[in-house]
């Protein structure tokens, strides 16, 4: 069979859905298909480029994403004109708009990582095709575009477990220490924020009714400052209590392997179970509980966000789940090994290399039923000026709210 070209087009290559489709590039790579990168620069470029894979820089325009500079514009033309691919794959919606205006002739596959509403902006394509990493972000997409005629894939599978075999080994006990780490994983930024609060809310909470533990904050973003002075506010009269900031972490790998407890969302979980460690979904709406035999496949459904809550769980939810671990050993060591099975049995992303490559194959294909050049002008405009004016809708309710 021919050999693909896939251009993966990522916004910055920073979080986690950037580690995910280089998960999927490896894969392609390893089959024989030809890949290249484009994003703006970030911390985990790196690992792309240690994978052999070779990276184009392309940045934004601030504020006007999805959108480019006219110079940025004719760079990334050029790279795709250059490179002729059969395939693009976006790491964002935005940029599934974008580029089908710039390069209407070419396939593209939209992705869906996580987040709580993947159409929530308008500009999305009716017809071009998607991957979405959880059922919950499918069914919004469908829920909200009833209509919606592009192929839709979940592909789960997203962790490299190869890369993660030398460096997931794991300790020679699976027992407590007298100091457990507790190990949260996380952007200091945006939505994130609130379960970082939470969990350092919990902490010193745990340190009052004296129990021993430290907890370590690996990451970095626009709010940091705000978190740290946050930690600092709650932690206030516990002199001994230790709360670390690592920064931004190009590679948290070495945290998770001596950490005891593993909190968070999304992909930075994942990540720490394949060390064996007994995981805590910690997101928005708080505690979504331990990841155990009863609560896993709820948990995934909705891509470790936690977002299978109901409502927002109070802090004594996230106390007690902590206190389970660090109480009960017996509890503690299953948990641990189930985390590794569970991760490495459901997210092997080289145990579907096939499934992935005919996702890719089939993306290829659809360049037969592309609309033409003038079709696809028509619908971009439509939709750009239906964004518009429901953001201009919003901004005048909200000036005649405030002003009533």
């Amino acid at each position: 069979m021919s050999k693909l070209k896939i251009i993966y087009k990522i916004h910055k290559f920073s979080g986690g859905a950037p580690r995910s489709l280089l998960a999927f590039a490896k894969v392609m790579k390893s089959l024989g298909h030809e890949v290249i990168a484009i994003g703006e620069p970030g911390p985990i470029q790196d690992s792309w480029e240690e994978a052999g894979i070779r990276v184009f820089e392309s940045k934004m325009v601030e504020r006007r994403k999805p959108f480019y500079s006219w110079l940025e514009t004719q760079k990334l033309k050029e790279v795709i004109s250059d490179f002729a691919p059969d395939v693009i794959q976006t790491a964002t919606i935005d940029e599934g708009f974008f580029l089908r205006l710039l390069v209407p002739n070419i396939p593209i596959l939209q992705t869906i990582a996580g987040g709580k509403g993947p159409t929530n902006r308008s500009l999305i394509w009716r017809d071009l095709p998607v991957v979405g990493f959880s059922s919950e972000c499918l069914e919004t997409l469908r829920s909200q575009i009833p209509d919606y005629r592009g192929n839709v894939w979940l592909r789960k599978e997203r962790l490299d477990v190869k890369y993660f075999i030398e460096k997931a080994k794991e300790k020679p006990t699976q027992t407590l220490p007298p100091k457990p780490i507790i190990l949260h994983v996380s952007r200091l930024e945006g939505d994130k924020i609130e379960g970082v609060k939470q969990i350092i809310e919990a902490y010193c909470e745990l340190f009052r009714r004296n129990v021993s533990a430290s907890l370590v904050i690996v990451g970095g973003g626009k709010e940091e400052h705000f978190v740290r002075e946050f930690a600092n506010k709650k932690r206030y009269g516990l002199s001994d209590a230790s709360i670390m900031f690592t920064g931004t972490m190009k590679n948290p790998y070495p945290y998770y392997r001596y950490a005891d407890i593993i909190t968070g969302v999304g992909r930075s979980v994942l990540e720490g179970m394949v060390f064996a460690k007994p995981a805590i979904v910690v997101g928005e709406l708080g505690s979504a509980g331990i990841v155990n035999e009863t609560t896993a496949q709820t948990i995934v459904d909705y891509n470790f966000s936690g977002r299978n809550l109901k409502k927002k769980a109070t802090i004594n939810n996230l106390i007690n789940d902590l206190l389970t671990l660090l109480k009960n050993k017996e509890y503690y060591k299953k948990c641990a090994a189930f985390s590794k099975e569970f991760v490495l049995r459901e997210y092997d992303v080289w145990s579907h290399a096939k499934d992935i490559e005919e996702m890719y194959r089939q993306c290829a294909s659809s360049i037969d039923c592309l609309p033409s050049h003038g079709l696809i002008f028509f619908e971009g405009m439509k939709l750009f000026v239906s964004a518009a004016l429901k953001k201009a809708k919003r901004k005048l309710f909200n000036e005649l709210y405030f002003t009533l």
